[in-house]
């Protein structure tokens, strides 16, 4: 975890982190109680965000979007040869 000791004072004045103070200098903390303590704000705080993520993203509709399609079409119609075999007198081979 880390965070300054003004920080880590706070959590265990305010009981968040049981700890034992042996004298004004010295306090004790378990190395399991510290891991709970992060393990459950992690928890809280993933829920959290979860559920404001919910609020703001809508649900994925039970629709496929259709695909996008092009307007007109996808490629240029090929050019009348009829008129250019008349007009040169070029027969198709």
């Amino acid at each position: 975890m880390r965070c300054g000791e003004r920080c880590l004072q706070e959590l265990v004045d305010n009981g968040d982190i049981p700890a034992l103070e042996l004298n004004q200098k010295h306090t004790v903390l378990l190395r399991e109680d510290v891991i709970d303590y992060v393990r459950t704000r992690g928890r809280e705080q993933a829920a959290e965000r979860k559920a404001r993520a919910k609020r703001t993203n809508p649900p994925p509709s039970a629709e496929p979007k259709p695909h996008r399609t092009r307007s007109g079409p996808r490629r240029a119609a090929p050019p009348d040869l009829k008129a250019y075999e008349i007009t040169t007198g070029v027969q198709p081979g």
